[in-house]
């Protein structure tokens, strides 16, 4: 993994954990990425299942993304 690769991986993880330990101060971010603009596919399945949980009005906390991307095919 280059250096640019690490720390683009960094960030990802630092915005995920951002929404997942405070989803409602964090929703905004929410607006700003999306789950194309991960380098990890998982990151985006991750992401892609907050925003769903967030469409049905569910708070986005760690069990129910991990329950949400337990539905997740792929």
């Amino acid at each position: 993994m280059s250096g640019g690769e690490g720390r683009r991986i960094r960030a990802e993880q630092a915005l995920l954990g951002a929404v997942l330990s405070d989803p409602d101060g964090q929703a905004h971010l929410l607006d700003l990425v999306g789950p194309d603009d991960m380098a990890r596919p998982y990151h985006g399945q991750v992401l892609a299942a907050i925003r769903r949980l967030r469409g049905r009005g569910t708070v986005s906390g760690p069990l129910a993304v991990y329950e949400e991307i337990k539905k997740d095919p792929d």
